[in-house]
């Protein structure tokens, strides 16, 4: 079950809009670790987004052994396939680099979790 609530980052402190509604969806998940991602909620351009992108390739590239150009054919593959009809980077928009980092923590930790 994923939730997503929004936070705010000021003079180096994080507060959440509704830190109740957090605290009320703690009870659905089970004991163990967990990965926390944040997100800034700006628009970039597409240049902006495509440096980022490759700095979280190069993230998992670290830990998977894999370079971040196999991690980019590989997600082009699988995960492109089922959010987009484009297979190409420089083709998405401000809301399809949305989608694509919503959907691209979740796709690589279960492609390479435990492996």
């Amino acid at each position: 079950m994923r939730h997503y609530y929004r936070a705010t980052v000021k003079d180096g402190k994080f507060k959440l809009r509704n830190s109740q509604a957090f605290n009320d969806s703690i009870h659905y998940y089970q004991d163990g670790n967990y990965l926390v991602a944040l997100y800034r909620m700006t628009d970039k351009t597409t240049r902006e987004w495509q440096q980022l992108y490759f700095v979280v390739l190069g993230e998992w590239s670290n830990d998977t052994g894999l370079t971040k150009d196999e991690l980019h054919d590989m997600i082009k593959a699988e995960l492109f396939d089922e959010l987009f009809d484009k297979v190409s980077t420089t083709d998405l928009t401000n809301k399809e680099w949305n989608v694509l980092f919503l959907n691209l923590e979740n796709f690589l930790l279960l492609k390479f979790e435990n492996k």
